[in-house]
């Protein structure tokens, strides 16, 4: 199994890079990262193109961002994108999305993926496209976009991979009050080609009728989540590619790597 590591705020000291670089397998890309650390992009193999989401009308600019990250990395063999709000535009509050303007509905969300997808794909070649799951909170921000049923038809539909994030797919469950189990069953697993794993948490402030609001706080990863994990794999014939997203120390991100590593050859 690829271990692919973001490059992030933790490249902040010669040290801290060199241990990353033992313990990863490859380089995952950011937006943000896309002009750092140019000496390390022949092992960036993946790149979280979060800033970008098909669902929505995308313009010249976007595909034109897409080819700039495609010439970056030149054995880049995945690129996900975020399957994020449902909103045109959007404003955060406490890390939550709400709708800041024209909201698609489901058929034109669809709509909108199924023409952008052919234009990435003739950009993109030989990469693997990949769709993530987002976490729900209740604003309406993010109805349709977190149900199972439609990420699935996104897949399928448009004949294009997975990345599954189990943070988000726990936050989801509990917040909407669906067994976790059930909702994941319902995603388009068979297709999973990248896992985003963190460890959330829940909000002590919201609290409501013996119910916390579940948030992602992008925790270390420990046990809990990796057996999660292994029943997951299971679920994933294609599963090529887990990245672990930490990134508050070092030492966290260093000791859930080698957790991870040990969790999944038992």
């Amino acid at each position: 199994m690829n271990i692919s590591t973001p490059i992030s705020t933790l490249w902040d000291s010669k040290r801290n890079i060199d241990l990353i670089k033992i313990h990863s397998n490859s380089f995952e890309g950011r937006p943000k990262t896309l002009e750092l650390y140019s000496n390390f992009n022949s092992q960036v193999v993946t790149f979280h193109c979060d800033n970008i989401q098909p669902i929505h009308e995308l313009n010249s600019k976007d595909f034109d961002y897409i080819k700039r990250v495609v010439n970056t990395y030149p054995n880049l063999k995945v690129i996900s994108f975020h399957c994020a709000y449902n909103s045109l535009n959007c404003f955060k509050n406490s890390g939550k999305g709400y709708v800041g303007g024209y909201s698609y509905d489901r058929d034109e969300l669809k709509y909108n993926m199924s023409i952008n997808i052919p234009k990435i794909k003739n950009i993109l070649g030989n990469i693997k496209i990949l769709i993530e799951n987002n976490n729900y909170y209740p604003t309406k921000a993010y109805d349709i976009i977190t149900d199972a049923d439609f990420i699935s038809d996104l897949v399928y539909e448009n004949n294009i991979g997975f990345l599954f994030d189990q943070a988000h797919a726990e936050i989801t469950a509990h917040n909407q009050k669906i067994e976790y189990k059930k909702y994941i069953d319902k995603l388009p697993l068979d297709k999973c080609i990248q896992i985003h794993l963190c460890k959330m948490g829940y909000n002590k402030k919201l609290y409501s009728k013996d119910f916390y609001l579940a948030e992602d706080y992008h925790l270390p990863p420990g046990l809990d989540e990796y057996i999660k994990l292994k029943n997951i794999i299971n679920k994933c014939p294609k599963l090529g590619y887990l990245t672990i997203e930490y990134y508050k120390d070092i030492e966290g991100l260093i000791n859930s790597i080698k957790l991870l590593k040990k969790e999944i050859n038992d």
